[in-house]
């Protein structure tokens, strides 16, 4: 709301030292000039009036508006927009109207609407939680979108607005204590809003509560807020639930702490707590941390001096779980140290030296390095069990053959299932790998006898011509056609595996 006092523009002066003052000091100007000009006064008064009237008015009805929306059919309650491939529910405008509505509030909050906009925005967050809570949602993550967005602009409403900090509080600690996620609301983010009376009784709130995970994870927070790095450690380091050393290892440096950060970190590593776990655990928040990333735990090592540490836990990860994102931590740790070449061969002993229950992980390492040979040689010790496919799909190829007998020992196991399309399917695809990778590698026999009898790395036309050749006469598809003809013949009872076969072009 803007009142126009006169034409002339306000002196740059004056401007900039409004600009200057906060919130506190700006009401103290605007009450000492009321109480000095009866026309400031009433001028106060009816802007006062005419926005108490516009707020008003539009926060009822924006209060009524989010209950419509909240009220209207979602898509989820309809079994029809199930979707089965991914496990949730297509959106039928539920969320995508919700996240309209937020923008409106947006704007108004901009528009020094904070209060209208704060009591539709708490509606919307309390009103999606259940459905979050459970699971429920859509495809694209809209409703977590919403309820995200909403938990945000209720967060700024609150610091730029005048809310009744004690209820604030209040409930702010009662909805967190319940989950502390389906949206997650952090306590400083709402600091400003709650100020020094707001936190008190938050604070009271949490510590009468009955001990919980939640409860927990609000005190450290508290702690945090505080400021208070050794009441946090002290909470992070009490062994019913602790010690949560990721967290504990992160706030000591950011105190300064180094050594102590140092210690903590080689009890994680000694209680195997670094490294990356397939999935975070509910209690696994921004706040409370058990496991340290293992690329930051060993960055600490090298960055206090310790590359023996450092190289140590990344051989120590690898081991544990030889794949390949633990491959290129260990490697790209002992290349970041000048000692890639040795580590690479301390690793290859290793694999080298276990008795593997199949090939697959060397394979996969192998592979991963462009080693095709090395995994051919895995798969001849230990035997290729699910990575059979990505050794015989390797290029170059350097033997067909027994990339071939890969593919038709894969088409045999697949006649033993029970017969069907998708067997037959299945079947036909293997059966057109086997064809390309024939021709694979007659093409580049024909090459090869092309550039051994003098065809020129400029003789494109003899090149074509060789690798023609051997495509149409070449060993590999001579025997792609006898094991084809074979397949055929078996198959005689089996018509889609015929039909399969003529759709693929065989």
């Amino acid at each position: 709301m803007k009142v126009v006092i006169g034409e002339d523009e306000l002196d740059p002066a004056v401007q900039a030292y409004l600009d200057g003052l906060n919130r506190s000091e700006l009401h103290e100007l605007v009450f000492t000039l009321a109480e000095c000009s009866e026309t400031v006064r009433r001028t106060l008064e009816a802007v006062a009036e005419l926005a108490g009237e516009r707020r008003g008015g539009a926060g009822e009805n924006l209060v009524r508006r989010a209950a419509a929306l909240l009220s209207a059919p979602k898509g989820y309650e309809d079994y029809e927009s199930y979707d089965f491939e991914y496990g949730e529910y297509a959106d039928n405008g539920y969320a995508a109207d919700i996240l309209d509505f937020l923008d409106e509030l947006e704007v108004l909050i901009d528009d020094g609407g904070a209060d209208a906009a704060a009591p539709p925005l708490h509606m919307i967050i309390v009103r999606l939680r259940p459905d979050l809570y459970e699971g429920r949602g859509d495809t694209g993550g809209l409703m977590e979108r919403a309820s995200d967005r909403a938990a945000e602009l209720y967060a700024r409403a609150c610091r730029e607005g005048r809310p009744d900090v004690g209820a604030l509080a209040v409930w702010l600690a009662q909805f967190r204590l319940e989950a502390l996620s389906c949206p997650d609301l952090a306590l400083k983010d709402f600091l400003p809003a709650l100020g020094q009376e707001g936190l008190a009784v938050y604070r009271e709130a949490v510590e009468d509560a009955p001990p919980s995970r939640q409860r927990f994870v609000l005190e450290v927070e508290l702690a945090d807020a505080d400021g208070d790095v050794d009441r946090a450690v002290e909470l992070l380091a009490e062994e019913n639930t602790g010690p949560w050393y990721a967290s504990i290892v992160e706030r000591l440096l950011g105190a300064g702490r180094r050594d102590e950060a140092m210690t903590w970190l080689d009890r994680a590593v000694a209680a195997e707590s670094v490294g990356r776990s397939f999935w975070d655990r509910p209690e696994d928040t921004d706040i409370v941390r058990k496991r340290l990333d293992a690329p930051r735990a060993i960055d600490l090592y090298i960055g206090a001096g310790r590359p023996d540490d450092a190289v140590a836990l990344a051989h120590r990860l690898f081991r544990d779980n030889p794949g390949t994102a633990a491959y290129d931590l260990l490697l790209n740790t002992a290349e970041r140290l000048g000692r890639r070449d040795r580590e690479h061969e301390a690793a290859l002993a290793w694999i080298d030296g276990r008795n593997w229950r199949d090939a697959d992980i060397p394979i996969a390492l192998a592979l991963h390095e462009g080693d095709v040979e090395r995994a051919w040689r895995a798969a001849d010790r230990w035997g290729a069990d699910d990575a059979w496919r990505s050794l015989a799909d390797a290029v170059p190829q350097p033997r067909p053959a027994d990339a071939m007998r890969l593919y038709e020992e894969a088409v045999t196991r697949t006649l033993g299932r029970r017969s069907g399309r998708e067997t037959s399917q299945r079947i036909a695809q293997f059966a057109v790998r086997l064809r390309d990778i024939a021709a694979a590698a007659d093409a580049a026999g024909a090459a090869e006898a092309a550039d051994e009898a003098g065809a020129g790395p400029t003789d494109e036309g003899a090149a074509a011509v060789g690798a023609g050749a051997g495509r149409r006469s070449g060993a590999y598809t001579k025997r792609f056609r006898v094991w084809l003809d074979n397949l055929r013949n078996s198959c005689r009872h089996r018509p889609t595996v015929h039909d399969e076969l003529r759709q693929a072009g065989l």
